[in-house]
């Protein structure tokens, strides 16, 4: 029911978003093919050091997108990156036959389209400050399940020669692809739900508004030196 909120496309209950391409997919949840979809962990389960679960981070609707189940299947657990040499295509057909492209990829490899790679760094920013201990990203005190805190380091998600090279490629894809009224709009919708905004969007979209709680843009953190 929550994707119909957060994640609708058109009106209705018939159809909703994919992440990736922002294209429109049947409201089916399926374990493979096209006609469906899966619940994408943007930062895998796999490469979360165990931390991902039934609830936590592992059921955080900030990082927690439907995606269409043949592009979630060739994003796999690879890591995120800009691919400079030969890559896959990864597309699927919508419900009204358009094929839409969500990505590329390699065998360990996959680059969101340049309209979703902002997306994807804000998202990963979040998840980064919200799950590590206080202790690994300067903070004073971990939330009291402690099962949910623990080590999240850039570079387990993102390839990249170090954890500085690993934030300044998301930093870049940032600042390429600006906050959109489809991140506003589930953002918005995500705090209802369960009161978790991404702040990494917040500022981008107005310092000033009542749905900011946190006037510091979390990108802002990793500027500095």
């Amino acid at each position: 029911t929550n994707c119909f909120k957060t994640d609708p496309y058109g009106t209705g209950n018939s159809y909703i978003r994919d992440f990736y391409s922002s294209g429109k997919m049947n409201n089916t949840i399926v374990s493979s093919g096209s006609n469906g979809w899966n619940r994408e962990h943007l930062w895998c389960q796999s490469l979360s050091n165990g931390l991902w679960g039934e609830s936590g981070g592992g059921a955080d609707l900030q990082h927690l997108r439907p995606t269409v189940a043949t592009i979630n299947s060739d994003r796999g657990s690879k890591k995120y990156a800009t691919i400079t040499g030969s890559k896959t295509e990864s597309t699927y057909v919508d419900p009204d036959g358009k094929t839409m492209t969500g990505g590329y990829y390699t065998s360990t490899l996959f680059e969101p389209i340049d309209s979703k790679k902002g997306d994807v760094a804000r998202i990963l920013m979040y998840t980064y400050m919200h799950y590590n201990k206080a202790a690994n990203i300067s903070g004073t005190k971990d939330g009291s399940t402690s099962s949910y805190f623990g080590t999240l380091n850039f570079t387990n998600v993102v390839s990249a020669t170090n954890e500085d090279a690993a934030k300044q490629l998301l930093l870049t894809w940032n600042e390429s692809d600006a906050v959109d009224s489809i991140e506003i709009t589930r953002n918005i919708e995500v705090k209802k739900s369960t009161t978790r905004m991404n702040n990494t969007m917040a500022k981008q979209r107005d310092p000033n508004a009542a749905e900011a709680p946190i006037p510091q843009e979390t990108a802002l953190v990793f500027l500095k030196p």
